[in-house]
């Protein structure tokens, strides 16, 4: 029996010429179904499996000579149709072009995407359509055949499953229900009833006669073969089926439509047969209220519709509609990302999918017993890596996608974090992981973690984007306190991100502490770009001049000593390097708070880097401690750079991944030099991989954040508000003092500077010379990275609990060319003395694992570089001290009375 298993593929138009994994039906996390290619049309034996173990099957009769155009055939079915050529992927459907004798069938996997309808968007239904085109002279026997058994409602063992068919006047559909047991199956209308609903059905308008068999699907296919057509015809059951598992394994129902009539013979004549698929739920989600009240939220659909059968004859009524507005969806995003390039136009096309294929839109019922529409929610499940809710990591690497696509959808899924955040139930001074550890439970998660930079940083910076693209700034004077205070928490050490880890559910391989700084940076000028929607100047101003501050330290001291690239750490050696990937964050906001320069460097790096890899290439690994890849922040760097000819050769490199085997596709993590090694839990089908939509990104309308409403420039610099002399007096005066304390502070910088850095050099000078590694292009490997155990999920919604598919490991391999290291012998230049303040030890630097464990830092930071952690501690401690005393000399020195001249920031305050 051959397996559909969740996966995940970038194409749009490709040629097969092996087995590669494609998406079918991806419309809910309960209703998610890929597929390689290759089993479209196999005779291998026994039916499809679906996620959830469920099978599938189409088959076609040609003048009485049967063959399979979907899932894997009965043993029966001796001839199977032929893939023609080529396999059309746009980001709301699959096309497969198959011939079957005399027949040519163009078979589309549909799953909606509807930016501008929450009520369409909410229903947890696709379609499956065939069209058929007669290549004769003259009318053939042509009967068309499907099925799906009744697995297709997920769930453990335990549950009963009830069947029956429906006859509304306008549709007829199969509807299975799950029940706890036995004695609780009762098929209605109402989707409370049982845990979880399944539909199938289609139009009683196809252009075709229609007959249908709900039993044994074995059964009713051997029917179809023999005869062309089922038993049964247009009639509803009285006595529903209920079965146990295994039995609902073989039970199901099976459609057979016979259009020898109908299908007119020419190239020029063509029609469609349709089946609607809906895997339906209420309530979707648990949500606990600010007041700590575990609510049931219901999907946005229910707002509309109030039984089973409505939602069937909306959807295959709608189904004409539906693809006229996919039509222009797709073509919109398609034409714009062909602009980048095709490559890049391929890898768009099947993000989509895999994002919102990952939500559920949901609302709450009001108090007068009415759903509040005005109260829509969005919850996401961690496909691919785990069972947490709303993962803000994920969040942050999917965002591009939902400020190209529909805005609001970012909005709605930032909003729960938020409340939840913003009640009394969250104690933590910095940002959560996720509101809930297993989905569909989003009841909170108040543990303390490791990631409060990370994930606060992440939170800042999706809240503003999510407004610029929007335009709604009531959202960002909702939770301003909020994100206020997350702001503050960043100033205490971003720039020095001490024990602060960075552990995102789509990487496993170090990340650089100045990438971590630089979130930190960008985090804090969010802050004041949403202080300065909300017309705060005062806190516009001193998170701006904050920003703009360690900016300024982070340009000079992040370099190689030869200004060639950003290095990982802070004083590492050249020889080492990694992906800056926030880069495209502080670009596609327009921060510009990195040096353009930096950008070019950078972006001359990536092209070095290119070319020394080995073929094939399937992209540069996130950082030189490797060999491991990841998609999602591959895409950020690939819109980061400023050289088109590198970010298609990145573009390229993804896609060469996603055909490189015939059981997987491109997860969000992967090994860049050999395709056929997993990752636990590498990100299959995971929203993450919205972050394709970097490059179309860039070109997102953003709000006006006018500088002089906050009083300053792009730049922090004060700006008088009116020419009158006073004021032009003060601001003078405001001026020569801020040089007076900035003098200071950069020399009490200097002097921390050269007292660490004449330790930490004495302490270098006790090692042996041949302990210090020195990476060159003959001697460098990169160290082998095992992943920790854990289990990669797919979801049960009935039982909360998870199923799991094979684990295995990565076992990196390869070579990177790297230069060697500077060998220090001149004395401490200004750079090298902040360089040296700026480095920590091994315990605060930023380690990037998946979810399930971390790297030790001697995994991270070779031993000589290992300090104490008291180090840390002496290092606030000294600059406090220096604060009160430049503090004493700003009051010597500034004249009193001077309302323009501002206290000295207290470092580590929040």
């Amino acid at each position: 029996m051959t397996t559909f298993t969740l996966a995940f593929l970038f194409l749009s138009c490709i040629h097969i010429s092996h087995a590669i994994q494609v998406p079918s039906i991806v419309r809910s996390p309960y209703l998610n179904l890929w597929t390689p290619s290759d089993k479209l049309a196999s005779a291998a034996g026994g039916f499809p499996e679906a996620i959830f173990g469920s099978s599938w099957s189409g088959a076609i009769s040609v003048n009485n000579v049967s063959y399979q155009w979907w899932g894997d055939a009965r043993d029966s079915v001796t001839n199977t149709s032929i893939l023609t050529g080529t396999v059309q992927i746009t980001p709301t459907r699959t096309t497969y072009f198959l011939r079957a004798g005399v027949v040519d069938l163009n078979v589309t996997a549909f799953s909606p995407i509807e930016p501008t309808d929450p009520v369409k968007q909410s229903l947890p239904i696709a379609y499956l359509s065939v069209t058929l085109r007669l290549f004769a002279t003259e009318k053939q026997t042509v009967r068309l055949f499907s099925s799906i058994d009744g697995a297709w409602g997920p769930g453990p063992t335990s549950l009963a499953e009830a069947f029956r068919t429906v006859n509304t006047g306008h549709s007829l559909y199969f509807h299975s229900q799950l029940y706890p047991n036995t004695s609780t199956a009762a098929l209605g209308e109402d989707l409370r009833d049982s845990l979880t609903n399944v539909v199938y059905g289609m139009s009683l308008d196809t252009p075709g006669s229609i007959t249908q068999c709900t039993g044994n699907t074995f059964n009713c296919y051997d029917q179809f073969l023999a005869t062309g057509k089922l038993f049964e015809s247009n009639t509803t059951m009285s006595n529903p089926i209920v079965s146990l598992y295994p039995d609902r394994m073989q039970l199901g129902t099976s459609f057979a439509v016979d259009v020898s009539d109908t299908l007119l013979p020419g190239e020029s004549e063509s029609l469609t047969i349709t089946w609607a698929i809906g895997s339906m739920r209420d309530p979707v989600v648990t949500y606990k209220t600010p007041s700590g009240v575990l609510q049931q939220r219901s999907p946005y659909y229910r707002s509309q519709f109030s039984s089973i059968s409505s939602i069937v004859d909306s959807a295959v009524s709608d189904f004409s509609n539906a693809t006229t507005r996919a039509d222009e969806l797709d073509k919109k995003l398609t034409d714009t990302a062909k602009n980048t390039s095709d490559t890049y136009a391929q890898l768009v096309a099947l993000s989509a999918r895999a994002v919102m294929g990952a939500t559920e839109l949901t609302i709450s019922n009001g108090t007068d017993g009415n759903f509040n529409t005005s109260d829509a929610k969005l919850f996401m499940l961690d496909v691919g890596v785990s069972d947490r809710v709303n993962p803000v990591d994920t969040l942050y690497t999917a965002f591009p996608f939902f400020v190209t696509v529909n805005p609001a959808w970012l909005g709605q899924l930032l909003e729960p974090l938020l409340e939840y955040q913003s009640s009394i139930q969250y104690e933590l001074p910095y940002a959560a992981l996720d509101i809930g550890q297993t989905y569909p439970n989003a009841t909170g998660d108040n543990q303390a973690h490791n990631q409060g930079l990370d994930q606060s940083g992440n939170m800042l910076i999706m809240s503003l984007a999510y407004a610029r693209a929007s335009n709604d700034t009531s959202f960002l004077a909702k939770h301003y306190t909020l994100l206020k205070s997350w702001a503050n928490y960043i100033t205490s050490f971003q720039l020095v991100p001490v024990q602060d880890n960075t552990t995102s559910s789509t990487s496993t391989t170090t990340i650089t502490s100045t990438n971590l700084a630089l979130k930190g940076i960008i985090g804090i000028k969010s802050m004041s770009e949403i202080s300065t929607l909300l017309g705060f100047k005062d806190d516009a101003s001193e998170f701006a001049q904050r920003a703009s501050n360690d900016s300024s330290v982070w340009n000079s001291v992040a370099l190689s000593s030869d200004s060639s690239h950003i290095l990982p750490i802070y004083g590492e050696t050249d020889s080492k390097w990694a992906q800056i990937y926030n880069l495209f964050v502080d670009k596609a906001l327009g921060m510009n708070l990195v040096n353009s320069s930096i950008y070019d460097a950078q972006t001359k790096y990536y092209r070095n880097m290119t070319y020394a890899q080995k073929s094939p290439f399937y992209g540069i690994p996130l950082d030189s401690s490797s060999d491991n890849g990841n998609a999602a922040f591959t895409m950020f760097t690939a819109a980061s750079v400023t050289d088109g000819s590198v970010r298609d050769v990145l573009y390229s490199a993804l896609l060469a991944r996603a055909n490189a085997t015939d059981w997987t596709n491109l997860p969000t993590l992967y090994n860049t030099t050999d395709p056929v090694e997993f990752i636990d839990n590498n990100g299959n089908a995971s929203p993450a991989l919205g972050a394709s939509f970097a490059q179309l990104a860039l070109s997102v309308p953003q709000l006006s954040t006018s500088a002089s409403q906050a009083g300053n420039d792009q730049d922090g610099n004060n700006q008088s508000e009116n020419n009158t002399g006073s004021s032009r007096h003060n601001n003078r005066a405001g001026a020569i003092a801020g040089g007076v304390i900035g003098g200071l502070a950069l020399l009490a910088l200097l002097v921390i500077a050269v007292f660490f850095w004449r330790r930490r050099y004495l302490k270098r000078q006790r090692v042996p010379h041949n302990l210090i590694p020195v990476a060159n292009e003959d001697s460098y490997t990169p160290t082998p990275f095992t992943a920790s155990p854990s289990t990669h999920h797919l979801i049960s919604p009935t039982s909360k609990t998870l199923m799991s598919p094979d684990t295995l490991v990565f076992s990196p391999s390869g070579k990177v060319v790297m230069q060697p290291a500077p060998q220090p012998s001149q004395p401490m230049s200004e750079k090298a003395a902040l360089v040296a303040s700026l480095q920590t030890p091994p315990s605060s630097q930023s380690a990037e694992s998946q979810t399930g464990g971390s790297r030790s830092p001697s995994d991270i930071v070779p031993p000589i570089e290992a300090e104490n952690s008291s180090e840390v501690e002496e290092l606030r401690v000294e600059m406090e001290r220096l604060r009160q005393e430049v503090t004493f000399l700003h009051a010597d020195r500034v004249v009193t009375g001077d309302n323009n001249v501002e206290s000295l920031p207290r470092y580590g305050d929040s």
